[in-house]
């Protein structure tokens, strides 16, 4: 990877936060609800605690205590309770499309299509649209490997996140500054030399989310996929 220091030094501090995430904790116990309560998600139907409990083998009441335990702004309950998103991986309509085993999820930002396929072990695609151009762009994983890109070239804007931002507001704090651009100049034009946000190719964004995960989920061990020869 040949990163700008602005780049490395976002890519580092990013890296950082994700050990803890923004619970400022990382027990087994939210690290084993954290892949299920994804992994829950991928069915498509609204996740209640109980189907919590019984994925992971506690009680109600242990999971609605790692639950609380999360900022608000990390999940999203439909009126009856039950949960339709959770970190970034939702069941209501965003911008990003998030497709797994045919069926339509959505995603609160491209950087959680990059990580999610390895938590899920599953092959996705992500549909999303450049924020300049408006072209669309679709990229394919396969758990922890790029398995096509459309159209190449393309960058992620990564920005640094600062945790008690993220806590008040994830969505607006990071990942409505975290997109798909069509390449770096589009990527250049759209942040007019910004400080605080750094343009990372596909492989690198990708190398980011596999580290998201070594960090977040330490305890846990997650697949890789094959390497193409």
């Amino acid at each position: 990877m040949n990163r700008d220091g602005r780049a490395a030094d976002i890519f580092e501090r990013a890296g950082d936060f994700f050990t803890t995430s923004l619970m400022g904790e990382n027990t087994p116990a939210l690290q084993e609800l954290s892949v299920e309560s994804y992994r829950a998600l991928v069915a498509g139907v609204p996740v209640a605690d109980q189907a919590l409990a019984a994925r992971t083998g506690s009680s109600v009441a242990t999971v609605a205590s790692l639950l609380a335990r999360h900022p608000a702004s990390t999940i999203e309950r439909d009126a009856s309770g039950a949960i339709i998103a959770f970190n970034g991986l939702s069941q209501k309509p965003t911008a990003h499309r998030f497709e797994v085993d045919g069926r339509a999820l959505y995603v609160w930002c491209v950087f959680d299509a990059l990580f999610l396929p390895q938590v899920l072990t599953k092959t996705a695609k992500l549909a999303t649209n450049c924020p300049m151009t408006g072209e669309e762009i679709e990229v394919a994983i396969v758990i922890d490997r790029v398995d096509r890109v459309e159209p190449t070239g393309i960058v992620m804007s990564m920005v640094a996140p600062e945790r008690q931002a993220c806590r008040d507001d994830l969505r607006g704090a990071f990942c409505n500054r975290v997109s798909f651009f069509r390449d770096r100049n589009v990527f250049a034009r759209a942040t007019d030399g910004r400080a605080d946000v750094a343009a990372l190719d596909v492989e690198e964004a990708l190398s980011l989310a596999c580290r998201r995960n070594r960090l977040r989920y330490p305890d846990l061990v997650l697949p890789s996929a094959p390497r193409k020869t």
